[in-house]
């Protein structure tokens, strides 16, 4: 998140200092990152010469990571702080990355050059959940003939391919989108909504009342992006930020031209992450209001969806394996299993009527890692009412079963479901503590960071 103190003239100083192009992709990746990271204030800085990138702990105050701008590329330091957050310390990230060294006060400090360096560098220090944030991509779409009809049904839709290269190419960007992704929806000479991508494109025809509003309508077979768009109280006029975006444009289908006009025919354009950076800023953290509100409905379904996705569209396991994963996140199949062979009921109401009981993930299925996902020690049988406030982080346990109970739960809950906050439950094994060590700081109490999970998952 940005912090109260954050210089946009500042950042684009920094960007602008370094003269390789795959660091300047690093650097936006890693400042990216920093705007969608909750638990940090982030903020560029300068010493004399020195210029830097900071993150600060919102909860303790302490400044464990940070990294510094050189020419051709960026050196990121793990401070004292930062350290024990790593797991797997310093072979950890000299098996991630190459150019890693620690000196002689116990921190670590590693090279960055490049994109994917900087994406492998988040997803360690920050977990996979960040990591699949940074992951989202971003889109442009310009509404070709109805974007009242579009925005309100809650869809784009673009025809299959054709013998126009430019129509192939949002075709291909169509099948590309994933849930979670962002839509910036342009119509009108502003941009004036966005949107998050709630599932995968399914081939429709043509939207009777989109030919309707051109005039056209036939029985075309396209393709069809569910997205749930929420429209700006202060719309972008893009020709009058037309040099704030000129630099920053993709070169491959770009959706303006250097003044800022809407390229006619280009439907669906993937946005770099330079771009992104400045829409963002441009539009004054509307983007991330939205983000919150829409994501605070749906956002643990997208999250889950996204990470099955991706185990879908793995090469690296097979097919059995691929259905395991993913029966996990509905705490089935040899996850419930392992489950069963731990645990024999609900630890809170007693109920033992397998039939009756969800198996239910303490570290979130989606961000744990394949062994994770499917092991026993990983999982509690709870009634389904139990399982709902677990996974949203309204209770969780300590080791040694005392009931945790988060002061955002309406008090009103635990009278109405017979729930007591000193009760007590029989302690847990201590392969089941590592797990809930990171329920307690990760889900717990967490309703406002969009980490809550899908009931059984």
């Amino acid at each position: 998140m940005k912090a109260p103190d954050w210089d946009e003239t500042l950042l684009a100083e920094h960007r602008q200092c370094l003269t390789a192009e795959s660091a300047q992709r690093a650097f936006d990746i890693l400042v990216l990152a920093a705007l969608l990271l909750p638990a940090f204030d982030c903020s560029p800085a300068r010493h004399g010469d020195i210029r830097d990138f900071r993150y600060k702990d919102r909860a303790t105050g302490e400044w464990p990571f940070a990294f510094i701008v050189k020419r051709k590329d960026l050196l990121f330091y793990v401070r004292k702080q930062g350290v024990p957050r790593i797991a797997g310390g310093l072979a950890a990230l000299k098996e991630r990355l190459r150019k890693v060294e620690e000196n002689e006060r116990g921190e670590f400090t590693v090279r960055v050059s490049s994109a994917d360096e900087a994406r492998r560098l988040i997803a360690l220090l920050f977990g996979d959940f960040h990591s699949s944030s940074v992951a989202v991509r971003h889109w442009w779409v310009s509404h070709r003939h109805a974007p009242r009809q579009e925005i309100e049904g809650g869809y784009i839709w673009s025809p299959g391919k054709s013998k126009n290269e430019v129509n192939n190419e949002s075709c291909r960007n169509m099948l590309a989108a994933q849930a979670g992704d962002i839509v910036f929806s342009f119509a009108d000479a502003v941009i004036g909504a966005v949107g998050v991508v709630l599932g995968r494109a399914r081939e429709a025809p043509e939207p009777p009342e989109t030919g309707a509003v051109a005039g056209t309508h036939r029985i075309v077979a396209g393709w069809q992006l569910p997205v749930r768009f929420t429209e700006f109280a202060h719309p972008l006029r893009t020709m009058e930020h037309a040099a704030d975006l000129a630099s920053v444009l993709p070169k491959k289908h770009p959706p303006l031209s250097p003044s800022g006009v809407g390229i006619r025919g280009v439907y669906l354009s993937a946005v770099p992450e330079a771009m992104v950076i400045v829409l963002r800023r441009l539009l004054g953290g509307q983007v991330e209001a939205v983000e919150e509100k829409i994501r605070s409905a749906v956002g643990a379904e997208l999250l889950d969806e996204r990470a099955e996705e991706t185990i879908r569209l793995r090469t690296d396991i097979g097919p059995i394996e691929k259905e395991q994963l993913i029966r996990a996140r509905r705490g089935q199949g040899a996850f419930r299993q392992h489950v069963e062979e731990i645990e024999g009921g609900c630890r809170l109401t007693g109920l033992l009527d397998r039939r009756h009981v969800l198996a239910c993930h303490i570290k979130p299925w989606r961000e744990s890692d394949d062994r994770e996902k499917t092991d026993g020690f990983n999982g509690l049988l709870f009634s389904p009412h139990i399982g709902h406030l677990f996974d949203r982080g309204y209770i969780s346990f300590s080791d040694d079963g005392h009931l945790l109970v988060s002061r955002h739960l309406n008090p009103r809950v635990l009278t109405v479901w017979h729930l007591e906050p000193q009760f007590k439950v029989e302690g847990f094994r201590p392969e089941q503590c590592v797990y809930l060590e990171y329920h307690r700081r990760e889900v717990f109490e967490q309703h406002d960071r969009g980490r809550r999970s899908a009931s059984g998952s």
